[in-house]
């Protein structure tokens, strides 16, 4: 059989650290925001729990 692929995930420096540093952001209608959706509690342990957009 085939060796499964590990799933591996590296998010350091993506929209969670800009958002983290209170980088300017937009909503998705162009508007500022500081706010970032996490997707997951998993993710959202990378996001400032003040910006997590519920």
């Amino acid at each position: 059989g085939r060796t499964p692929v590990p799933e591996i995930y590296n998010l350091a420096g993506s929209i969670f650290q800009w958002a983290n540093e209170r980088r300017p952001m937009v909503d998705k209608h162009g508007n500022p925001t500081q706010y970032a959706h996490p997707y997951s509690s998993f993710w959202g342990r990378l996001l400032d729990a003040s910006l997590r957009k519920k």
